[in-house]
């Protein structure tokens, strides 16, 4: 992929991240009715609780990764709402009602915070047990693009192919488990050969051991989920280990909505967890 072709699809990504949310709340929280009337206000107002509620994140900073301003929300909407429209066989037309602009012809339905569907909870245990299930194992949705005008200095990027909800298991992070003493020979290894060192170490009933996704071969390539990237503020991701069997195997899951094309990231240093990992886009 040549330089501008590269920067076409980091500008393309930018561009679809702006407004990730608007379609899952058209869909989900709008509906058509004949003769009924909403205002843009309402609409504007029951987008941002909608985003409030599928980020998991009532704070001003992770809204905002989302958000628009009023006025970008409502161009975009226009360009939306016709397309919703056609797809619901509603006839949603622009106008005003009392001075006051909106829609006629559909009805809001505020999102609402459904349960077990946080970071351990129910529904995204549910779903690490059907993917577990699944043989062969389903395909990552998952594309890796060479980026090397990140500033990270990453290289390789891992995009979202499509639409990803909260609590849904993107992938499994899969390699060979090794011991400690292993881990620190293969890592000296792969750091001769100049390979990226991506073993990633847990705590697996009361033993730290390491997962290697090369299975100690220098000449092979990562797997889909040992390209995702660090990010300690805007990790979409989050690694959960299931123990319930004699082997360890850690699954990453979406904290919140991520729409396509949008990159998933996941701290490596996550206090919460006892992951630790060279990548690279840490220093060593």
């Amino acid at each position: 992929m040549s330089y501008a072709n590269v920067r076409r699809v980091m500008l393309r990504h930018k561009r679809a991240a702006k407004c990730p949310l608007l379609s899952k709340f058209l869909n989900q929280c709008v509906t058509t009715e004949e003769g009924n009337f909403v205002s843009t206000s309402e609409l504007f107002s029951a987008y941002e609780t909608a985003v409030s509620i599928w980020t998991d994140d009532d704070s001003v900073h992770g809204q905002t990764k989302f958000l628009m301003k009023r006025s970008a929300f409502n161009r975009q909407l226009k360009k939306e709402i016709s397309t919703f429209s056609f797809s619901n066989n509603g006839n949603v037309t622009y106008g005003v009602q009392n001075n006051t602009r909106g829609y006629f012809n559909i009805k809001l339905h505020r999102a609402r915070r459904m349960l077990g569907h946080e970071f351990g909870g129910e529904q995204m245990l549910r779903n690490i047990s059907v993917f577990m299930a699944r043989h062969p194992p389903p395909v990552p949705p998952i594309e890796v693009h060479d980026v090397p005008s990140d500033p990270r200095g990453a290289g390789k990027c891992a995009f979202a192919k499509k639409d990803v909800e909260r609590g849904q298991v993107v992938a499994e992070y899969t390699g060979e488990l090794i011991s400690m003493t292993e881990a620190t020979k293969r890592e000296a290894e792969y750091a001769r050969v100049g390979k990226t060192c991506t073993l990633m170490v847990i705590d697996h009933r009361g033993q730290s051991i390491a997962i290697d996704p090369y299975y100690g071969d220098i000449h092979a390539e990562l797997n889909l989920a040992a390209t995702i990237n660090h990010s300690r503020q805007n990790a979409n991701l989050k690694p959960y280990v299931d123990d319930t069997s004699s082997r360890a195997r850690v699954f990453f899951v979406a904290l919140h909505d991520i729409p396509q094309s949008v990159e998933f990231l996941w701290n490596y240093g996550d206090a919460d967890w006892e992951y630790h990992t060279n990548s690279q886009t840490l220093p060593p």
